[in-house]
């Protein structure tokens, strides 16, 4: 099963994020029902776990023990039962297994705005240099044509 370190935007609020280490795959399911199916991002795997899906079924009860309605609207299931329903669910071990592509889990990082405002700033002054360079390369041409004509 494969061990991932992602954040999670509570409720799916961009301004509420925690950070979570050493999360399974089959969580994250549990955490995109919980949160919204675009919640959980920046996802790193770190390693591979030899646990059981038994062993991670009742890991993921124990963590998740809210009730969600049942399907007859009578009664409640935990939410892990209803993600996973049946006596013995196959949990997802990667992250390819829930539609993920690693490469592109880690790319929803995005450039803090301090970042994106120092390269802004180096972008206009070297676009000022080039502009400064063209205009003494114009008055160089200018000036060689001056004295040409002389």
């Amino acid at each position: 099963m494969q061990i991932v370190n992602c954040d999670v935007h509570l409720g799916g609020d961009r301004n509420h994020v925690v950070p979570k280490t050493g999360v399974t795959v089959a969580e994250i399911e549990i955490l995109r029902v919980l949160h919204g199916e675009d919640s959980v991002v920046n996802i790193n795997p770190t390693k591979q776990d030899t646990r059981k899906h038994a062993e991670e079924l009742d890991r993921l009860r124990k963590t998740y023990k809210r009730k969600l309605p049942g399907p007859d609207s009578k009664g409640s299931k935990n939410i892990v039962d209803t993600v996973y329903p049946g006596p013995r669910p196959n949990l997802p071990a990667t992250l390819k297994d829930i539609g993920v592509d690693y490469p592109t889990a880690s790319k929803a990082k995005k450039k803090s705005p301090a970042k994106d405002a120092a390269d802004a700033e180096a972008k206009a002054q070297a676009e000022a240099e080039a502009a400064e360079q063209a205009q003494a390369e114009e008055e160089a041409q200018a000036a060689a044509e001056a004295a040409k004509q002389e």
